[in-house]
């Protein structure tokens, strides 16, 4: 995608998606975008509202987009080797705080789970 800025257009890369939301199970879209090396990510409940900022992607929302543009790359759909290569070294570097994360907010989750007698 194209933005324009006054007279200077500038690339950016949206990748967009739905899955099953893991709490409710309900159906989300989820879309990254990538602007000026920076990665945001946005959700919206239904398919034609508004995009919300989401502030805290999971390791599986990073591998998903790292996959998609794996596949823009063989297209040759605007993504080059360099943008993959540093997408891996972010993700290696985020990987370790973000399994701790999810770990932490599993286990936050069976505690609150009533204990069945």
């Amino acid at each position: 995608m194209v933005r324009i800025f006054g007279d200077t257009e500038i690339m950016s890369l949206d990748i967009q998606w739905n899955e099953p939301h893991p709490e409710t199970g309900e159906k989300w879209y989820i879309e990254a975008r990538r602007f000026a090396k920076v990665w945001s990510f946005f959700v919206r409940y239904k398919r034609r509202s508004e995009w919300e900022p989401f502030r805290n992607p999971t390791m599986a929302m990073w591998e998903h987009v790292l996959d998609a543009m794996k596949r823009k790359y063989t297209r040759r759909d605007g993504v080059e080797i360099v943008d993959i290569t540093h997408l891996e070294k972010h993700i290696k570097v985020l990987r370790p705080a973000l399994e701790a994360w999810e770990a932490k907010k599993r286990s936050r989750l069976e505690l609150d789970k009533p204990k069945e007698p």
